[in-house]
């Protein structure tokens, strides 16, 4: 499988699910380090770095992914495609989640036999 067409894997589900789904095609006007693509629903972003076979993540996307934790409100995913339907899994309950209580923002693996972290899906008081 190519990133491609793992990239279009991943965004025809999210869009299934609502909200905006916006792509980064990597052109020479996207900043280094920005993920694949980022999901916005139910007032949250989630953003998704795609990874294939034994691909990591690079300096500039761990930069860039600390700087979106700093700013708080978002989730940063990390996916292979041995995990898709985990990570996808995952997606439905957070956005079913109508508070959803995220401790500090976070940056999840998803990753051939890991498993959703609960405290990314408990539920809270407040938004």
């Amino acid at each position: 499988m190519t990133e491609k067409t793992f990239r279009n894997r991943l965004v025809n589900e999210l869009s299934k699910m609502g909200g905006v789904v916006r792509v980064n095609h990597g052109s020479v006007l996207a900043e280094r380090g920005t993920p694949d693509v980022q999901w916005i629903v139910a007032g949250r972003t989630l953003w998704v770095e795609l990874k294939i076979g034994s691909n990591q993540l690079s300096r500039s996307q761990e930069e860039y992914q600390k700087r979106l934790m700093i700013q708080g409100g978002c989730i940063v995913c990390t996916v292979w495609p041995s995990a898709f339907d985990t990570f996808i899994e995952f997606a439905q309950r957070w956005k079913e989640l109508k508070y959803p209580k995220l401790v500090e923002p976070s940056c999840v693996t998803f990753a051939c036999g890991i498993k959703i972290p609960r405290v990314l899906l408990q539920r809270g008081v407040s938004r």
